[in-house]
C-alpha cells in the first residue's frame, strides 16, 4: 500500500511540473496551424491573419481559432491594425469536400443552454441609460410580483451591489448572505472574464429565499409553469429577463445557531443541515452563469458550481459524497466512466461529481490554467482533448491517468 501511494503522489508531482512548465508565456510552443481564416487573441480581444507578426508574440493559451473575420467581429473581436484582416482573409470552404474536420476530441458533451435567450443588447442598452435607483425599483416591482404568486407572506427586500434579496430572513442573516454572494459574484466574474450577461449587466440579480418547500414549489409552478424535481432545493434562471436565483432556506428562516463552546459536532450530525443557504446559492449562481455564457458542457456548469460552493461551506458532507462518487467511478473503470461523465452520458449527480473532481484536480495542480481551460470549454466544448494536449504538453491519456491517481490518493484516504 505504501508503494502504491508513493506512485500515486509521484504521478501528481509529475503533472505539477509538466503543467507548471506550460505556464511560461515564452515557452516554445510553435506557431499554430489553424484551418480557419483568422486567429483570435483573447487577452486583447483582437483577431489576426495566421501569418501576422504580432500573433507570433501571443502565447498559445490566449489563441483561439475563428471561422472567419465576420465570425470574429460577431464575437466582439477587433481586427489587428498591423495585418488588417477582413472577410477576404477567411478560407472559403470547399463544399465538394465537405466541412473542415477538427482534430480528435472528447465525446460531444451534453450542452446546458438557458431555457430562453438572454435579454437582447437593445434592452441592455436601455437599462444602462436608467439611473441605478430607477432600475432597482423596476427589479423590485418584478420581484414582488413573482413572490406574490407563490406566497402570502410579505418579504423584506434587502439590496446589495449585485443582488436584490426577497426573503423573510432575519436582517443580520440577510446582510451576511449578501456579503458572501457579492464576493462570490466578483470572483466568478473575474474567473469567466465576463463583460456581458447577468454578472456584468446593469440589472441586479434577484434572490428569492423561502422558509419552506411549499413556498418554493409554488414559486416554480406560478412563474415557470413546471413541477420541481424531487430533492431540488435551489435553482437559477440567469438567461432570462430579470434574472434570478431561488432557494429553500436550510434553517427555515431562523437565525444562525450560536457558536457552541462545547466540542464541535461531527459534520454528519443528523441535527445539522447538510448545506448552507450561502452554499446553495453560490452553487446555483456559478452553474447558471456558466450555462448562460455559451456552449458549456454540463460537467463544467455543474462541477464549477459545486467547486465554488465548496469554498463557502467546506465542512459540508455534500462534497464528501461527491468525492466518494468519483472514487467509486475510479474503481469501476476510470477512463470509461469519466469519459461518459464528460460526454453527458451519465446521470446528473455523476456528471456533477466528475466535473467537480476535474476542477478540484486542476485547482490543486495548476490553478493558473483553470480559468483559461474553463473559458475554452465554454467557447467550444468539443475541444477538450485539443486544449489539454496543446496547452499542457501531455496526451489526453496521460492527463486522465494522472487525474485518476490524484483521485485514488486524495479521495481514497481512510477507505
Amino acid at each position: 500500500m505504501r508503494n502504491d501511494n508513493g506512485r500515486r503522489f509521484a504521478w501528481a508531482i509529475t503533472l505539477v511540473v509538466v503543467l507548471g512548465a506550460a505556464q511560461d508565456p515564452d515557452a516554445s510552443q510553435g506557431d499554430p496551424a489553424p484551418d480557419s481564416g483568422v486567429v483570435g487573441d483573447r487577452s486583447k480581444r483582437t483577431f489576426h491573419r495566421p501569418d501576422c507578426s504580432l500573433l507570433k508574440r501571443v502565447p498559445m493559451r490566449f489563441r483561439t481559432e475563428l471561422d472567419d473575420a465576420e465570425a470574429a467581429a460577431a464575437k466582439g473581436y477587433r481586427p489587428c491594425p498591423v495585418c488588417k484582416p477582413d472577410a477576404t482573409a477567411a478560407q472559403p470552404e470547399n463544399k465538394s469536400e465537405g466541412a473542415r474536420t477538427k482534430a480528435p476530441s472528447a465525446p460531444a458533451a451534453e450542452l446546458t443552454r438557458p431555457a430562453s435567450s438572454a435579454p437582447p443588447e437593445s434592452r441592455r442598452r436601455e437599462q444602462a441609460k436608467k439611473a441605478s435607483g430607477e432600475l432597482d425599483e423596476q427589479t423590485k416591482a418584478v420581484g414582488l410580483s413573482r413572490w406574490k404568486k407563490a406566497s402570502s407572506e410579505v418579504p423584506s427586500v434587502t439590496a446589495g451591489g449585485r443582488f436584490l434579496l426577497f426573503s423573510t430572513l432575519p436582517p443580520e442573516r440577510a446582510k451576511t448572505l449578501l456579503k458572501t454572494l457579492e464576493a462570490q459574484a466578483l470572483a466568478l466574474r473575474s474567473f469567466l472574464q465576463a463583460t456581458t450577461g447577468p454578472l456584468a449587466g446593469p440589472e441586479k440579480i434577484s434572490l428569492y429565499v423561502f422558509r419552506n418547500e411549499k413556498g418554493y414549489i409554488e414559486f416554480v409552478r406560478a412563474n415557470e409553469g413546471r413541477e420541481v424535481e424531487a430533492g431540488t432545493t435551489a435553482h437559477a434562471k440567469l438567461g432570462v429577463e430579470s434574472p434570478y436565483l431561488a432557494a429553500i432556506d436550510p434553517l427555515k428562516g431562523g437565525d444562525e445557531p450560536a457558536p457552541s463552546r462545547k466540542k464541535a459536532k461531527r459534520d454528519d450530525d443528523s441535527a445539522a443541515p447538510e448545506r448552507t443557504l450561502a452554499g446553495l446559492l453560490t452553487e446555483q449562481l456559478a452553474s447558471g452563469a456558466v450555462a448562460s455564457a455559451g456552449e458549456a458542457p454540463r460537467w463544467l456548469s455543474l462541477g464549477l458550481g459545486a467547486w465554488m460552493a465548496s469554498a463557502v461551506e467546506p465542512r459540508s458532507p455534500y462534497y464528501r459524497s461527491l468525492r466518494a462518487t468519483v472514487f467509486e467511478l475510479y474503481r469501476q473503470g476510470w477512463m470509461t466512466k469519466t469519459r461518459e461523465g464528460l460526454g453527458g452520458q451519465s446521470d446528473s449527480e455523476q456528471i456533477r461529481a466528475v466535473g467537480f473532481s476535474l476542477i478540484e484536480f486542476l485547482s490543486a495542480t495548476n490553478r493558473a490554467f483553470l480559468p483559461y481551460f474553463a473559458r475554452e470549454m465554454i467557447q467550444d466544448n468539443r475541444q477538450f482533448d485539443n486544449v489539454i494536449q496543446m496547452n499542457l504538453g501531455v496526451t489526453p491519456e496521460q492527463f486522465f491517468q494522472v487525474w485518476g491517481e490524484f483521485v485514488a490518493a486524495r479521495y481514497g484516504r481512510g477507505r
